[in-house]
């Protein structure tokens, strides 16, 4: 008998490979999702920063108040901005999560077909071999015993 072939291994693989570019596209989402989130803990610590630098010093001019309140307005308009931008990379993690899980079960239905073949193959190859040494057995029995004289 010939050995086993799955007809769908070029399929099977080419799903194996969708399925790893989808995880690659929730890992950059991820990253960037991080990055902002490493933003915003970096504008806070400037704004931070510069209220505390402006409240330990002796004395204040009014151009350190003004550039301070400018700083906070953009501050607090880039805070909403990586709001904003963290919910939309919220948003496309979870369309990505949707696609690596319709990946992975397009993946899983090739592999358990792949298993199931496999498994008729292994039945239908022990049944060949049983027969065959059924028949063997019978052809040894019938065949007439050689006696020497």
């Amino acid at each position: 008998m010939k050995r086993f072939e799955f007809r769908l291994d070029r399929v099977l693989e080419w799903r194996q490979t969708e399925l790893d570019l989808e995880l690659a596209g929730l890992g950059r989402l991820t990253a960037e999702a991080q990055a902002i989130d490493r933003r915003r803990a970096e504008v806070e610590a400037e704004r931070s920063a510069a209220e505390q630098s402006l409240v330990s010093s002796t004395t204040v001019e009014a151009q350190q108040l003004a550039a301070l309140d400018a700083f906070r307005a953009w501050a607090l308009q880039e805070r909403v901005r990586l709001v904003q931008a963290r919910t939309a990379c919220e948003t496309g993690i979870g369309e990505q999560r949707q696609r690596v899980l319709e990946a992975r079960r397009r993946l899983r239905l090739l592999e358990k077909l792949k298993g199931t073949r496999k498994s008729e193959w292994e039945a239908q190859f022990s049944r060949e071999t049983e027969n065959l040494a059924g028949e063997l057995y019978l052809a040894r029995r019938a065949r007439p015993v050689a006696r020497s004289t």
